[in-house]
């Protein structure tokens, strides 16, 4: 299978070049005017590369979120005064990533978590937006963003 974007030859089961890594398309010679041209027959979707969530403490550090996260006092006692981390939970919320979205869930905290200032205390999983602002136990923000 010749790849479109490099134009090198690939073994016919590869989905993906091997010389430049793009995603491999089947495609069919068709005679026109008697000149082989190829025709794209399956077009197969193009995935995005993977996003990462990034949660910004209060002192600006980042806390970058690849996988599931559980977030807890020990994540932010280096960002904030021992008195406010003592408001935070050992695990406070988790942060997971489904269907390539990202979604918050309190963990059963003492003092609650808010998303952009609603409540989500036994609400269950919440999804997460760019410049979204989780306030652990009402009074300590943190940004959650989205990065490549």
């Amino acid at each position: 299978m010749v790849c479109p974007s490099c134009g090198v030859e690939n073994p016919e089961h590869n989905e993906f070049c091997d010389s430049c890594g793009a995603r491999l398309e089947e495609v069919a010679t068709k005679e026109v005017a008697g000149e082989a041209i190829e025709e794209v027959t399956e077009e197969v979707p193009v995935e995005s590369a993977p996003q990462m969530g990034v949660l910004v403490l209060p002192d600006g550090s980042e806390i970058r979120v690849e996988n599931d996260l559980v977030f807890g006092r020990a994540d932010i006692i280096d960002s904030i005064s021992p008195s406010e981390a003592s408001w935070v939970s050992r695990e406070q919320f988790t942060i997971a990533m489904d269907d390539g979205r990202f979604h918050i869930e309190d963990k059963g905290s003492t003092n609650g978590t808010r998303l952009d200032g609603e409540d989500i205390k036994g609400l269950g999983p919440r999804e997460l937006s760019e410049a979204d602002i989780i306030t652990l136990a009402d009074s300590i923000d943190l940004e959650f963003k989205l990065a490549e």
